[in-house]
């Protein structure tokens, strides 16, 4: 009998330390980034660019899972409820919205092309307006990326003058959108002259 609690207590610490080793892993995989707040335009590495989201939503979020070249989560602090842009300078290359988490527990998966983008290097890509839908009873009824290139560019021209101009704007979003091409050929705009 001695022998036998014994062996189900050693069982029960290697569950533990197993338990602990798994959550020490999955949490570090993937890096915390927050919201860049300074207008100043960072010396991009080679294979550098910079993200640009909104994430509009009633409540607020507890975290984004982005996949990619380099797999980071957003934090509470960018997604606080009310309209929020996110720039940031990640890796070149393509990523994906994996997982929205709405609090500690509730989580929503990801896994179809629509919510796949691109981070052109040495520039500023825009992917959308992440909308979050409340149902009646103020739970999240749905997810939509939304692109909304025009407030975008309103924004970047308040929040970041001298980025926007040393960098240029693509949209690289779900769907095709020329306005910032658009703009970019309009005489009296003059934007990105850094490549």
């Amino acid at each position: 009998m001695k022998r036998e609690y014994i062996l189900n207590k050693i069982a029960i610490v290697k569950l533990l330390i197993i338990t602990v080793v798994f959550v020490f892993i999955l949490t570090s995989c993937a890096t915390r980034v927050s919201s860049i707040k300074l207008d100043q335009d960072i010396k991009l590495e080679q294979d550098e660019g910079y993200l640009l989201i909104e994430v509009d939503t009633k409540r607020s979020l507890y975290k984004i899972l982005l996949t990619g070249q380099k797999k980071i989560y957003l934090t509470k602090d960018d997604l606080k409820a009310g309209s929020n842009y996110i720039f940031i300078n990640l890796p070149a290359g393509d990523y994906q919205i994996e997982r929205i988490y709405t609090n500690y527990y509730s989580r929503f998966s990801f896994k179809n092309e629509y919510w796949n983008f691109s981070v052109k290097p040495r520039m500023i890509s825009y992917v959308g307006s992440l909308q979050v839908k409340a149902n009646y009873w103020g739970g999240v009824a749905s997810f939509e990326l939304i692109n909304n290139s025009s407030l975008a560019l309103e924004y970047l021209e308040e929040k970041f003058p001298n980025v926007l101009e040393n960098r240029l704007v693509e949209y690289s979003g779900p769907g095709e959108d020329r306005f910032f091409s658009h703009v970019r050929s309009t005489p009296s705009t003059v934007q990105g002259v850094k490549q």
